[in-house]
């Protein structure tokens, strides 16, 4: 049945429409995207099911793993070292060297020096807790006041000049000092 409608366009071309014509039911182009969503559904269904597989398989290896462990540590037993005592004695004094405040002390030393006073060598002595410093001051205030730098709540409890004499260094004389800081 071809049903007429009025003049459509310049031309006076009419339009032409055909009801009983069987039309698609699915676009070519829905054909397409559906089939393109399909697959992508069933690769990421794919996807996940790997996802849960791994995961699965993680969790048995931590399980076992668990166990294994479990049982080292109900059979190990601790181990004892029979050391001679002065291997032991020399491992003691090696980690009383290594431990002492070496650090702190230089910088002490270092906080405490002045354009007066030159340190010529610092001698640490781990088993005293002691630390020797021999220097050289222009006089004598300069040395002491070295010394009464040294000590403080920063610093070490205890500051005793040991040694000191004048000496000349070509032309100048200059005063020669040793510390024992502890």
């Amino acid at each position: 049945m071809n049903v007429l409608i009025t003049p459509f366009g310049r031309s006076g071309e009419f339009l032409s429409i055909n009801f009983e014509r069987r039309r698609r039911r699915v676009s070519s182009l829905g054909l397409v995207l559906l089939l393109t969503g399909g697959a992508a559904l069933l690769a990421a269904a794919a996807d996940y099911l790997d996802a849960v597989d791994r995961v699965e398989r993680y969790e048995s290896k931590v399980a076992y793993l668990d166990g294994q462990l479990s049982k080292l540590s109900r059979s190990a037993q601790p181990s004892v070292v029979k050391m001679d005592p002065v291997e032991w004695r020399s491992l003691q004094v090696l980690a009383d060297e290594l431990t002492y405040p070496l650090n702190q002390q230089f910088l002490t030393v270092e906080r405490s020096l002045s354009d007066e006073v030159a340190i010529l060598s610092l001698q640490p002595e781990p088993k005293a807790g002691r630390l020797k410093i021999l220097g050289e001051a222009k006089s004598l205030e300069d040395a002491l006041g070295f010394a009464a730098r040294l000590k403080g709540p920063a610093g070490f409890h205890s500051v005793d000049m040991t040694h000191h004499e004048y000496r000349m260094v070509g032309a100048v004389r200059v005063l020669g000092f040793s510390i024992l800081a502890q």
